[in-house]
Order: C-alpha cells, then structure tokens, then sequence
C-alpha cells in the first residue's frame, strides 16, 4: 500500500485491511507502517505532526498498544506524545485501558488514566467499569468514578448510573443517571439524564432525541436542557447528518438555538 499522508487517519479496519501484515500461526502480532496526521494547519508555524503509530494486535481489530509521536515545526526532534495499552481477557473482551502522557523534555510515559471493565457472567455486556488517576506524587492510581450499567430483556442497556469518589468519607456518591430509550429496531431514540444536584434526589437535566432513515442511519440528533421553572425541555443543539447513495454518511450539520429568534440556527458543518 502506498504511504498514509491523509489529514484524518482512516479506520482502524482499513488500516488492517491495506497495511497489516497476515497474523503468523505462532501467535505473532500485526505490525504496521506509522500513520501520519496534522494537528491544525501544516502551513502554520505552531502546527504540531503527529505520528500514529500502531505497535501490534492480537487479532483482527483487537489493538494491543498505539501510541503517537508529535514533531512541532520549529523542530525535527520527535517527542512522546500519548500512548494506550490495553489488556483483554480469555474471550477477548477488553478488561483495562491504560494510558500516558509523554514527557515531551526527556521522552518517557508517564501513567495519566486508566480504565477497568467487568461483564455480565460470559457476556459482552460490560456491567461496571472503573476510572482511575494517577498520582505522580503517591506514586500510585486513585479512584476517580465509576459507572454501573443495567440491560433489559433485549439486552439493551437501559440505565447507566454514574458515581464519583469522594476522598473525605472514602464513598462513592452518585451523581447521575442515564435512561435509555430504543425503537423497535433496537436503535437508540432517546438518552434521558437525571442529575441528583440534591443528595437523594434525582431530576431530570438533559436530553438527547435521535431519529434515523430507512437504513438504520441517524439523521438527526437533538439535545435539550431541562428548565424546572416552566416544567418544559429548552432546545440546546441540533445535529443534522446527510448520506452518500452507499450509506456513507459525507456531514454533519450542527445548529443552535437562537432564543431571541425562536429556532435553530446554522453553527457549523463538520464532514
């Protein structure tokens, strides 16, 4: 394949797909060229290139360390930039998520976050996860949140509810809830959040509305805020997505709302 000097990095199949090496029956790990991508405008000074780098997968779309090195323009030095490992168990489902920070003056990891997941019994399902940060003056991680989620009968996730950890007492208190919606399609329509800004008490805050074509794809997603004078949702942002004739979805259109005019008005384009 020839050399990636893209501005986006393509998905991480494709990468497989045009440059993985085939998978040896010795267990050997895919290895694959760097990809490149700028950060900002590479005609301007303070641009930053960044070199993606994907050291190895145990399978086919199972990474097992990436990785990224960043070149500003007023150098050619390479320095550490981030970098994620991850760990899987025996039936392939990610367990922990491990990332770094470069130390950009002497190029070493330094650990920032890490990640933990359990699952339902032999399910894909993950029931709880755990963040965790490091502290570099204990030398040590710390717990950070928590998210525990819970399915229906169609085993789709219909609430997720959020804790964070407080030091003082050495508890986890909740701070939220998602409830989730589906069509019969089992495609998400709604993300209702309750916030508990009163210990015990939890009220309705946010909201997300998803609506989506023939096809199964989104084509529109609204946000709105919950106003407890007027009992009423208040429109906060709209997402309008458009499709190729092969279902590729080609931009995202994001709105506004205007208070003063009453309606939604154009922010900016994404494609």
């Amino acid at each position: 394949a020839a050399p990636l000097t893209a501005q986006k990095l393509p998905s991480l199949s494709k990468i497989l797909t045009d440059y993985g090496t085939k998978q040896m029956p010795d267990g050997e790990v895919y290895l694959l060229d760097s990809i490149f991508a700028y950060v900002f405008d590479p005609a301007m000074p303070d641009s930053v290139l960044i070199q993606k780098q994907y050291f190895g997968y145990a399978d086919f779309e199972k990474i097992l360390v990436d990785s990224s090195l960043a070149r500003y323009f007023d150098t050619t030095q390479w320095m550490y930039y981030d970098k994620r490992e991850y760990t899987y168990d025996a039936m392939n489902r990610l367990v922990r998520r491990t990332q770094y920070l470069g130390n950009l003056m002497v190029n070493v990891w330094l650990p920032e976050e890490q990640y933990t997941h359990s699952y339902l019994d032999n399910s894909p399902l993950i029931e709880y996860s755990l963040m965790k940060n490091y502290n570099s003056v204990n030398q040590s991680w710390e717990r950070r949140d928590s998210t525990y989620n819970t399915y229906d009968l169609l085993q789709q996730n219909d609430f997720s509810y959020r804790y964070i950890w407080d030091e003082g007492p050495g508890v986890y208190k909740i701070t939220e809830y998602h409830h989730y919606a589906y069509n019969a399609q089992g495609l998400l329509t709604g993300d209702t959040i309750y916030s508990y800004w009163t210990p015990g008490i939890a009220r309705q805050s946010y909201l997300r509305v998803y609506t989506y074509d023939a096809n199964g794809n989104e084509l529109t997603h609204t946000a709105y805020n919950w106003n407890e004078a007027t009992t009423e949702w208040d429109e906060v942002e709209r997402h309008v997505n458009t499709y190729n004739a092969l279902g590729n979805r080609i931009s995202n259109y994001r709105y506004e709302w205007d208070d003063d005019l009453s309606e939604f008005e154009f922010y900016k384009i994404k494609l």
